[in-house]
């Protein structure tokens, strides 16, 4: 197949990650996602994480990952995940987990909640949180969007994406972790987010 894809799901090993992120690139992918938790190095010797958001950012293309759970959009039946979506139904609630655990339960094992779309950026090789609540706010379906949080890595388009929401009257509910040391921890060994200030 030669023509552009919408999604390339990079579902390879830390390994050959830079490769085949390259090669996504190059057939015109506008977007990706990554599992792998992406440490280690390429084979070049340069930290494969910020190799491969290095990749991302000169592509300008949004990358889902790594060590996450994809993407789901329920109302396209767009499945870029390791679970299948057909016992969803779509509602109006935007879902972003950094916590493959939190996606899992909320998403898969609930049939209160319907989420229209549910995404797991956890280490934002290409799109951070706040972009993916802006990208939420800016859904006519979206009525409500549920975060959980390690980590705002991009604290001013945070606040800029919350004022979209509050401006487009979307309420946005924030689950925000790493508020004790030990919690801190567990977000730096699980994505290597910086939790940061509870007070900010």
């Amino acid at each position: 197949m030669d023509h552009a894809r919408d999604v390339a799901v990079l579902g390879v090993g830390g390994a050959n990650l830079e490769r085949a992120l390259l090669g996504a690139v190059a057939k015109g992918a506008k977007t990706a996602v990554i599992f792998d938790s992406c440490h280690g190095a390429t084979a070049g010797g340069k930290p494969l994480l910020a190799r491969l958001t290095s990749i991302a950012a000169d592509a300008n293309i949004p990358v889902c990952g790594g060590s996450g759970m994809g993407f789901i959009n329920t109302r396209l039946t767009a499945v870029a995940s390791f679970y299948g979506a057909g016992h969803l139904r779509p509602g109006g609630i935007s879902m972003i987990a950094h916590y493959g655990s939190v996606f899992t339960v909320m998403g898969m094992n609930d049939p209160r909640f319907r989420f229209d779309l549910m995404v797991s950026p956890e280490q934002e090789i290409g799109a951070t949180v706040d972009e993916h609540i802006a990208c939420a706010a800016g859904r006519e379906i979206t009525k409500a969007k549920a975060v959980f949080m390690e980590a705002a890595r991009n604290p001013e388009g945070l606040v800029e994406a919350l004022k979209l929401a509050r401006a487009r009257g979307v309420p946005v509910v924030v689950c925000k972790v790493g508020l004790t040391e030990e919690g801190a921890r567990l977000a730096r060994s699980h994505t290597g987010a910086l939790a940061g200030s509870n007070a900010a």
